[in-house]
């Protein structure tokens, strides 16, 4: 789909074909986007700026994730993605709730130039062990109870980094 731009709701939901897609051109999207395609395991959207809620949730075999122009997610972004192991989103500033939930296989975020999280922003995140986030305001206050949830569950030879100019 090279040459789409934009899309609506409900696109590409339950399909069980799709393994990979690149869309090079797209810029923004609605909600439920790409949900419940268990094989989808690599997608490419480089130029993608904007989602709406529900983008991505669901899909187990994604492993590779590139978005490096993505300002602005709503809810529900990234929602049980097993595979998913390391995300970089270098130029999010935004995102609404359940932002990056029960993700198991996460063990690395970062997102260098976020400022606003909504409700619920990593939660059940098991694995995570790298978490870069220096530019969120008041980091440790809104993260304590995360981040102390995640070390109880790790054993004791395991680490997370938070890096934070808060």
């Amino acid at each position: 789909m090279p040459n789409l731009t934009q899309v609506g709701s409900n696109f590409l939901l339950d399909n069980i074909v799709l393994t990979k897609l690149e869309m090079p051109n797209l810029i923004q999207t609605g909600y439920n986007f790409l949900c419940y395609n268990k094989g989808l395991t690599k997608l490419e959207m480089p130029n993608l700026t904007e989602v709406g809620s529900n983008f991505l949730c669901s899909n187990e075999g994604l492993t590779k994730l590139e978005m490096p122009n993505l300002i602005k997610a709503g809810n529900s972004f990234l929602e049980q993605n097993k595979g998913l192991t390391k995300l970089n989103l270098p130029n999010l500033i935004q995102v609404g709730g359940y932002f990056l939930s029960c993700n198991e296989g996460l063990t690395q975020l970062e997102v260098p130039n976020l400022t606003k999280a909504g409700s619920y922003f990593l939660n059940q995140n098991k694995a995570l062990t790298r978490l870069e986030m220096p530019k969120l305001p008041k980091l440790k206050e809104h993260f304590s109870k995360i981040i102390d949830r995640n070390i109880s569950q790790k054993s004791e030879d395991k680490i997370i980094t938070v890096r934070s100019i808060a």
